[in-house]
């Protein structure tokens, strides 16, 4: 295992030590990636995604429904249990309905909390869509210059666009590495990059970055079964799983991966217009994309196409409605270009080795069908 990639690991592993140690005005935590960052980190706070701990819990059922997604469940118990008691509030855009109900549940259950809630419409191919959240991009400003008593003007907006745009770029760059026939960066790798994006400053990250692809510059590939990992999942298991089976993470469409980073901000004119702008007209997530035409049934098979896909394994948290809803039609789309599919629900509880002989019979067909 690569020096370098161990960094990411530990940057991970240790968020809520680095949370509490960063040096700014304070940390924001927010639920889903459609959160505008840019501005909090505008106005000097550390934008970080709360994510769970996978590890049973028994103090979420007066609160959510037991039938909700276990993440849900998941994130709402490390907020009751004071994990992130560091926060100086939490930022949520409407986006899956659970999720809401996790924050609406924060807010009351968990002391001394401020929450930032957002609406962006469902519909974003409207063509009032940007216009509408630029309205509420601009009111979480003016929320986070009242409740912290600083000035989020043009110029730091500006300035946090291009740490993330370049941080952004340097994510892509590795992605683009992913295309060579005989990948030299691992999957647990790829993943790891990109979970401790979403829980570290963007200077820093973008710091680690630069040294790891110098460091991978004198690295040979390996052969692997091509893979596409397709939803929602925050676990480097599966990742070290296919890695040790032969198979190799070389794309994700990932809600804690390339659907993160992948869209930037353009930079120059209004920062408000541009950072509702990118946040519309960024890959969508399922729930973002229920009508017709769906770009993200597209996305996901350009990238498949660009990446040289043999096998997509689509996975998600166990009663999520928007994956369910749409793996069916991802599914149809993948197999009508000659991808494998396996379609994974997760229970964020239990261990991803769980699914090992399911990976297992469908990587030997795979070589079966090769050869």
């Amino acid at each position: 295992m690569s020096a370098m990639y161990s960094k990411f690991h530990q940057a991970y592993e240790n968020r809520h030590e680095y949370a509490r140690a960063y040096p700014g005005r304070g940390v924001l935590g927010y639920m889903c990636t459609y959160a505008p960052e840019e501005v909090a980190y505008a106005a000097g706070l550390l934008p970080v995604r709360i994510v769970g701990a996978h590890e049973p819990e028994s103090v979420t059922a007066p609160h959510i429904f037991n039938m909700f997604c276990a993440y849900c469940r998941d994130i709402l118990a490390q907020g009751l249990t004071g994990k992130y008691d560091y926060l100086k509030g939490v930022v949520h855009v409407n986006c899956c309905e659970k999720i809401r109900n996790a924050y609406d549940s924060w807010l009351r259950h968990v002391p001394d909390t401020h929450g930032y809630y957002m609406f962006m419409p469902q519909y974003i191919w409207h063509k009032g869509a940007v216009a509408a959240f630029r309205q509420e991009v601009d009111g979480f400003r003016r929320s986070l210059e009242q409740d912290w008593g600083v000035s989020v003007g043009d110029s730091e907006m500006d300035r946090a666009i291009e740490v993330y745009n370049e941080n952004r770029g340097l994510m892509r760059q590795v992605y683009k590495m992913m295309q060579e026939d005989h990948p030299r960066i691992l999957g647990e790798e790829l993943m790891a990059m990109g979970l401790s994006n979403q829980v570290m400053d963007k200077v820093d990250h973008s710091r680690l970055i630069r040294e790891f692809l110098v460091q991978v510059e004198g690295r040979s590939g390996e052969s692997a079964v091509r893979t596409m990992v397709i939803g929602q999942t925050d676990d480097l298991g599966l990742a070290q799983l296919l890695d040790s089976m032969g198979a190799r993470v070389v794309v994700d469409e990932n809600c804690f991966g390339l659907r993160y980073f992948w869209d930037q901000v353009e930079s120059g004119g209004d920062p408000l217009t541009a950072i509702a702008t990118r946040y519309v007209e960024r890959a969508p997530c399922p729930v973002k994309d229920a009508q017709e035409p769906r770009r993200r049934t597209t996305f996901v098979t350009d990238l498949a196409k660009q990446y040289g896909v043999a096998l997509a394994i689509i996975i998600y948290p166990k009663f999520c409605d928007p994956h369910g809803y749409d793996s069916p039609v991802l599914t149809e789309a993948l197999q009508g270009m000659g991808v494998e599919v396996l379609e994974l629900e997760q229970d964020f509880t239990i261990p991803l080795g769980q699914f090992r002989t399911r990976i297992e019979a469908t990587l030997e067909m795979l070589q079966l069908e090769v050869s």
